[in-house]
C-alpha cells in the first residue's frame, strides 16, 4: 500500500504490519527525518534520469520509527533534485522527497539479488529484468518466451520469472 504523509498513523502501520501488508508512506518532514537525510554519505547518492533542467539523485538508509513496542526498523528512500538551469539562481539547494517503507525490492523479495544489487541501480535492473528484447511465440498452444541468443542475464531472468509464476494468485 502506498500513502502520502497525511495518512500516517500508528494505527495504520500496526494494522498493515499485523496483516503482513507491504507499505510505503511519504515522510512527515520532521527533524529526525531531516537528520537521517543529512547523515546519508555523499557517495551513496546515485544520479537518476528524472527532470529536465535539473539534476536528481536517489539514496536509501535504514531508519527507526517509534520506541518501545512500536519500534520498527524501516528503509528510508530519498530522492533529491535541484535545478541546474537559470532557475538554479533562485533555487540552488537540494529539494528532498522521502518515504519510509517496510518493503524490499521485488527482486530481493523473490530472492534473486546479489550483494551488488541495490535500489540504486534500478535502471540496470529494469533493462535486465523488465525491458527485455524478447519474443513471445505460440507453438501449438504452448506459449514460449524466446530471449536474445547468448544473452548474459538469461539465467537470472528465467529464475525470477519462475519465482513470479510460483506466487499464489491474489485472493478476493
Amino acid at each position: 500500500m502506498r500513502a502520502d504523509s497525511g495518512f500516517w498513523s500508528w494505527k495504520l502501520v500496526e494494522t498493515l504490519d499485523r496483516l503482513n501488508v507491504r507499505w510505503s508512506i511519504t515522510d512527515t518532514k520532521n527533524s529526525a527525518i531531516h537528520s537521517a537525510i543529512a547523515a546519508i554519505p555523499e557517495a551513496a547518492w546515485v544520479n537518476i534520469d528524472y527532470t529536465l533542467g535539473g539534476k536528481a539523485q536517489v539514496a536509501e538508509t535504514n531508519y527507526t520509527i517509534g520506541t518501545g513496542r512500536r519500534e520498527r526498523r524501516v528503509r528510508l528512500v530519498v530522492r533529491r533534485n535541484r535545478f541546474t538551469d537559470r532557475q538554479a539562481q533562485l533555487f540552488s539547494d537540494w529539494r528532498h522527497h522521502a518515504f519510509i517503507t517496510n518493503t524490499g525490492r521485488w527482486t530481493a523479495i523473490l530472492g534473486h539479488t546479489t550483494t551488488s544489487d541495490t535500489l540504486l541501480n534500478h535502471k540496470t535492473m529494469r533493462t535486465r529484468l523488465i525491458a527485455v528484447a524478447a519474443t513471445l511465440v505460440n507453438r501449438s498452444g504452448q506459449l514460449t518466451l524466446r530471449l536474445p541468443l547468448n544473452w548474459p542475464w538469461a539465467d537470472r531472468f528465467t529464475q525470477t520469472l519462475t519465482a513470479l509464476r510460483a506466487l499464489p494468485a491474489p485472493s478476493g
